[in-house]
């Protein structure tokens, strides 16, 4: 979908056997594996299988563009992770991603390929959006979310009456 319209661009799959590999119910290695071979992506597309963290934290340095097509999020902590590291995130438009992203992504139609692999293109040749990503994940650090756990926890107005005789 992609190879086609002009982008020579390098895809790595990463994840546990659990999420990926062929011999796991549910997996959609066979899948994946038979859409790269239908496309002709070999030279562009590598499954790596897990990985030590370090490697999966340089890898997500070095992309420019982060493809997160989860169907259901509990929160998206490799999303947050990648953002971190400077990719643009490529998202289904589901809470918890939207709020996550915010306008400092791009986001696909829920199940739809060709959705996905238009917002990677767009991702990848939007230029505007590494500076939106780095102010974005600044909601996320350590201290900001540290502070918003604390000032939640101190608020007494916030917090709910127990009910009597507890």
């Amino acid at each position: 979908m992609i190879g086609g319209r002009g982008h020579s661009l390098h895809y790595t799959a990463v994840g546990p056997r659990g999420d990926l590999w062929e011999d796991y119910p549910g997996s959609h290695y066979r899948e994946l594996s038979g859409l790269v071979e239908l496309y002709h992506l070999g030279e562009s597309f590598k499954f790596t299988g897990s990985l030590p963290r370090e490697e999966v934290v340089r890898l997500m340095r070095a992309s420019r563009v982060f493809a997160f097509p989860s169907h259901a999020e509990g929160f998206g902590v490799a999303l947050i992770q990648a953002m971190a590291a400077g990719a643009v995130p490529v998202v289904y438009e589901i809470e918890p991603l939207t709020e996550i992203v915010g306008e400092a992504g791009v986001y696909a139609k829920l199940g739809d390929p060709e959705s996905l692999a238009e917002a990677i293109i767009r991702a990848y040749d939007d230029h505007t959006l590494p500076a939106l990503v780095r102010q974005r994940i600044q909601n996320y650090s350590i201290e900001r979310v540290a502070a918003q756990f604390m000032k939640a926890v101190e608020a007494p107005e916030e917090r709910a009456t127990p009910p009597a005789g507890t």
